[in-house]
């Protein structure tokens, strides 16, 4: 079984992090991905990562 260490990272105007979310539970990258979108809120990018590797960016829609 693998590892996974998801997590959405809130990213804000400055292209800095500005809150961090673990995806505990999230088994697969589909699961993580559907659930990252849904944090895009505030008209704020989401980054979602698994570790040390992007998986995706999701961008506001404006």
């Amino acid at each position: 079984m693998d590892e996974h260490a998801y997590r959405a990272f809130e990213i804000g105007d400055d292209g800095r992090v500005i809150a961090r979310r673990d995806l505990i539970s999230c088994f697969n990258d589909e699961d993580a991905r559907q659930r990252a979108e849904q944090l895009v809120i505030n008209g704020r990018a989401v980054e979602l990562w698994d570790g040390q590797c992007l998986i995706e960016r999701f961008e506001p829609s404006h």
